[in-house]
């Protein structure tokens, strides 16, 4: 039996890419290829329902995260079946843990995987504006802040259906200036060994 995957969610900005490789250096965990996984569920309703293979694949070709990752549609497979496979396939035969990064509608995340673990990080919404203004995503904070607003509410929806044993908040200020302290504190709450004995 493949143990639980492990899902970061937070909102695009927040030091997620950092953070991933940090954690994919555990040797019990091992991410998606760029960590990202939003394409798993960015076509999962609010209310369950899946897209028709038809739907996905028409979507998934402009989809950057999507084909970067390499991944194929398997007609043979169901939505979640090829979900899942895509999860796992970055594990091989191993005993690590599939683990990836979810910016938007992490919320969705538990019609899919009933028996993941959540590590919500959190930046402060005004550095995460102020990142998205200087990219050029949003021409002001006003907007760009939006961004984060969503993200934390769906977070907040994720926290009401998986319960609070199944996630874990991380502040990204804590994460940089003590990664020690707080990734032992993610292993513990993960099961695994500390990163101090990595």
């Amino acid at each position: 039996m493949t143990a639980p995957p492990v899902f970061i969610v937070c909102s695009e900005r927040s030091g997620s890419t950092m953070f991933w490789q940090m954690l994919d250096h555990h040797p019990d965990l091992s991410f998606v290829t760029q960590g990202e996984f939003d394409y798993a569920v960015a076509l999962v309703g609010d209310d369950g329902t899946r897209p028709t293979a038809q739907q996905f694949r028409r979507w998934a070709v402009a989809d950057f995260e999507y084909v970067i990752s390499g991944n194929q549609w398997d007609g043979s497979r169901s939505f979640d079946e090829n979900v899942h496979a895509w999860l796992h396939a970055t594990i091989g035969e191993s005993t690590a843990r599939p683990a990836a990064v979810v910016h938007r509608h992490a919320d969705r995340l538990p019609f899919l995987f009933d028996d993941a673990q959540y590590v919500h990080l959190v930046r402060d919404g005004r550095h995460v504006a102020e990142s998205c203004v200087r990219l050029g995503w949003n021409n002001d904070l006003w907007h760009a802040a939006s961004r984060w607003i969503d993200a934390e509410t769906e977070m907040d929806r994720l926290r009401e259906q998986v319960g609070a044993d199944a996630m874990i908040d991380v502040r990204y200020e804590d994460l940089v200036s003590d990664p020690i302290r707080v990734l032992d504190r993610i292993c513990e709450f993960l099961g695994l060994r500390a990163a101090a004995e990595e």
